[in-house]
């Protein structure tokens, strides 16, 4: 009986310092935004570190992209390990998206031209838009460009208001048409 119970309390005693039970899979980050991959790590149990090289540090993981993950992925990993995420800043595209354009060719520096003389034509004693701050809207419809902007407007008797213009443009760029033209 004294052989069994050392015997006993050596089986307990490393049955309870067995190895911590495996976590889940480890998911491939890579591509993934670092806030959302270090969210994605964290709810599933592992700690989170990341190595954005020798001359930089990750303030806000939003701004950062994985680009390698350390273990990789598939790995089985035991909970409260730790990830460390490789990241990079994402380049800028500085590429604009091309504005569009009729099926005729009408751009929308052409149809704000258009809707501009005819404006001035109908208020000759002063006539402002607001072109970038004031634009309610510019795109196009049934083919043709309809521009909704913020104005200002004065008359003979030089007495200025603010208004709200609506354009609508067809035509081509070398022969843009003012279809309507409402100032309110």
């Amino acid at each position: 009986m004294r052989r069994i119970l050392p015997a006993v309390l050596a089986v307990l005693l490393l049955a309870g310092c067995a190895a911590p039970s495996p976590g889940p899979t480890i998911p491939d980050l890579t591509g993934v935004a670092g806030n959302v991959a270090r969210d994605q790590l964290t709810a599933s149990g592992y700690e989170v570190e990341f190595d954005a090289g020798p001359d930089d540090s990750v303030w806000m993981a939003s701004n950062w992209i994985v680009q390698s993950q350390s273990p990789a992925a598939g790995a089985v990993v035991p909970l409260g390990a730790t990830v460390t995420l490789s990241v990079v800043r994402p380049t800028p595209t500085n590429t604009p998206s091309p504005d569009p354009i009729t099926s005729a060719g009408l751009t929308r520096g052409a149809a704000q031209v258009a809707c501009d003389s005819a404006a001035q034509a109908a208020f000759p004693y002063g006539y402002n838009p607001a072109w970038i701050l004031g634009s309610i809207t510019q795109e196009i419809t049934s083919d043709q460009w309809f521009m909704k902007i913020q104005v200002e407007v004065k008359n003979e008797y030089n007495a200025e208001r603010k208004a709200i213009m609506e354009c609508t443009v067809a035509g081509t760029e070398t022969a843009p048409s003012v279809v309507a033209l409402d100032i309110y």
